[in-house]
């Protein structure tokens, strides 16, 4: 994701084994543009708290990653990942959920839709604020056709549960009707 945009900006981090990752600079113009435009730094900002990318990464992911894959992705070293795991999985198991752990294949979330949605809600920090905006429309819409009133804090509360279940409908993950 983050590769993505730089690619448009100018710039792309590559990974070289033995040193890490390496920020390399394709086109100076595109990003020396970036670089001064401050609306492009606030896109690029990156809360650094790797724990919650790594729970995000194994929440949307369906089958089994391995922690090569997740170090790929999310520009960290396999053995970082590695380590980060455990104190990850004290989080996923408050939520009922289990790491299951396959030699040669990798790691997987074991558990229910509703518990993986519950830890979602629970890791969240931060809503789009497009996304955030449409929720909003239509949640006050509907608390508004029927003169609900709710707190400030359950309201936030509603939203992330109502942004985790859009994402996790775009992704195929619905909530079967047994549970």
């Amino acid at each position: 994701e983050i590769n993505e945009m730089l690619t448009n900006k100018g710039a792309t981090i590559e990974s070289k084994y033995g040193y890490g990752f390496i920020l390399k600079i394709n086109d100076k113009n595109k990003y020396q543009k970036m670089i001064s435009d401050d609306e492009a730094l606030l896109d690029f900002n990156y809360n650094g708290d790797i724990d919650l990318e790594i729970a995000q990464y194994l929440l949307n992911s369906n089958g089994y990653v391995s922690t090569d894959e997740i170090a790929q992705s999310l520009f960290t070293s396999k053995q970082t990942v590695f380590i980060r795991i455990n104190k990850i999985e004290k989080l996923f198991n408050n939520n009922n959920l289990f790491i299951k752990r396959r030699p040669g294949y990798g790691i997987k979330i074991i558990g229910s839709e509703i518990d993986k949605c519950n830890c979602f809600v629970s890791i969240i920090k931060k809503i789009n604020s497009e996304e955030r905006e449409k929720i909003d429309c239509c949640l006050k819409m509907c608390l508004n056709s029927d003169k609900y009133r709710i707190s400030d804090l359950a309201y936030d509360d509603l939203t992330k549960y109502i942004h985790v279940m859009i994402q996790r409908i775009k992704s195929n993950s619905i909530i079967p009707n047994d549970e």
